[in-house]
């Protein structure tokens, strides 16, 4: 069976695509935007990752939350979309358009530096187990599938090079590190897409799904989940 991966280095093609996306399906969130150079070419990205570290600092209790419960709820997305609703005093003027699965991965980013600062374990023993898929009953919904595919793809690669995928998800956008990075990972991305499956990226979408993975193993390790 086949499985692979493609990789698209056009942000403006993935911010486009996932604002589609969120159109079809009614998950659309728009915002203005945190305080950044609307001149650079990674402006988008960099108020994202600005704006959710901006939430989770003010709300890490309510950020946190959200890592534990199921996407496929209505709760979920009244959650999701409560982050972003109370707190104007994280953006300035102008307008912003992002998906819901983009801040999501913004929030893990931030949630990962605010719990470890840069510093969580960088190896895992092989028997710990994040736990996520058991919040969810079977048969999963289309929605939970598709999130726990992630998130196993997120701790994969995780496993493989922590001290990278740290890096990584630490890095600014548009960055020397964020290039290199990525750089580095590439050949373990692809043993860990499951047989028959394929996914679609950038650094934006890439840069979620390990933050989650990364962020969810630490936590386990911390806890002594197993």
């Amino acid at each position: 069976m086949m499985r692979g991966i493609i990789f698209g280095g056009a942000v403006a093609a993935l911010m486009m695509g996932s604002v589609a996306s969120a159109q079809e399906t009614g998950s659309l969130i728009k915002r203005k935007p945190a305080q950044i150079d609307s001149r650079s070419k990674d402006a988008a990205r960099q108020t994202l990752e600005v704006f959710a570290t901006c939430i989770v600092e003010r709300q890490a209790g309510r950020a946190a939350k959200l890592a534990d419960m199921r996407v496929d709820t209505p709760e979920y997305l009244k959650q999701l979309n409560g982050l972003s609703d109370f707190y104007d005093d994280c953006i300035s003027s102008g307008r912003f358009e992002y998906g819901y699965s983009l801040l999501r991965g913004a929030i893990f980013q931030a949630l990962y530096r605010r719990e470890f600062k840069l510093n969580g374990p960088l190896t895992f023993d092989p028997m710990l187990d994040s736990a996520y898929a058991k919040i969810y009953p079977e048969p999963y919904s289309p929605e939970a599938q598709s999130s726990i595919a992630q998130v196993k793809f997120g701790e994969c690669v995780s496993r493989a090079d922590a001290a990278t995928v740290r890096g990584f998800i630490s890095a600014p956008p548009g960055s020397a590190l964020e290039t290199s990075s990525v750089q580095a990972l590439a050949p373990k991305l692809g043993p860990c897409v499951a047989q028959g499956n394929q996914i679609k990226f950038n650094k934006t979408v890439l840069k979620g799904m390990l933050a989650e993975g990364l962020y969810r193993l630490s936590i386990a390790s911390k806890t002594g989940a197993k």
